[in-house]
């Protein structure tokens, strides 16, 4: 077991920085039932004609685009994965808001489903970007969270303020598939061969799951550090979602590089 899951580690590839000149800034609000969210993307060179998502459930998921142009509120649908906006908006802002039911509807484990008191989903259901984030440009995004909620995603942390967890896009390619989830969740970071893990699992009891999960993955890394000489990556997303009734302590398991280096585990609670 230990073997295998150094493989999924070994996988992770690291990802180029940039110099950053100006950031667009999304702001994203999630409701307290984790049935919506509503964003506000502002951006630095003003509004974009078009913004794409990356899953064609986002058009469905999201009710309407909002935005100010010559003073006055223009609302539109989204049009399949593709929307154009004819008229630029005044100040380069635009709002949506994401019915979160309709995600967890399709319960598929790259698009969205409800693991017990969290909900786990593509951010290409609601992140509806540029077409292109040129080199000297990135995004930060800022998740406003009801008190007692968490949030696991494959970007990278920046301090928070206090009234948002903020986080770093980066330039990995804006389509590759990634995973993040809200809601019910045991957080915790450790570090082995100079990386930081940021840990999440879903639905456990608390104190005991957390710590059986890591004493599970912390050796992986640890081999893998030894292998190499140093971790492959400095940042990784590992979420782990429980389960019970299987033989094996891990049946599936992947890893994704959307927005950074990332491993998403099913486990077997027995098995560990």
């Amino acid at each position: 077991l230990e073997l295998s899951m150094s493989y999924v580690f070994a996988s992770l590839l690291a990802l180029a920085s940039s110099h950053i000149e100006a950031w667009h800034r999304y702001d994203v609000r999630v409701d307290e039932k984790l049935t919506q969210l509503d964003v506000r993307a502002c951006f630095a060179d003003g509004l974009p004609d078009r913004l794409i998502a990356d899953h064609v459930v986002a058009a469905s998921a999201t009710r309407e685009f909002r935005y100010l142009r010559d003073g006055t509120l223009v609302a539109l649908k989204p049009d399949n994965r593709i929307t154009v906006f004819p008229q630029p908006s005044d100040d380069g802002c635009i709002e949506w808001d994401v019915n979160l039911e309709r995600i967890a509807a399709v319960e598929r484990m790259n698009i969205g489903y409800r693991a017990g008191g969290s909900l786990i989903l593509a951010p290409g259901t609601w992140f509806w970007r540029p077409p292109v984030l040129t080199a000297n440009r990135d995004i930060e995004i800022r998740f406003h969270l009801p008190d007692g909620m968490k949030i696991s995603v494959p970007w990278r942390s920046l301090p928070a303020d206090e009234s948002a967890l903020r986080f770093h896009h980066g330039h990995a390619p804006l389509d590759w598939p990634a995973l993040m989830t809200l809601g019910d969740l045991q957080t915790d970071d450790f570090f082995a061969g100079g990386a930081r893990f940021r840990l999440a699992v879903t639905d456990g009891p608390a104190t005991a799951e957390l710590e059986r999960v890591q004493n599970w993955l912390e050796p992986a890394a640890n081999a893998v550090t030894q292998l190499w000489g140093t971790f492959p990556v400095d940042d990784v997303q590992l979420l782990v979602i429980p389960q019970s009734g299987g033989y094996d302590a891990a049946p599936f398991a992947q890893t994704n590089r959307g927005g950074g280096a990332a491993a998403h585990f099913f486990h077997e609670r027995e098995c560990v």
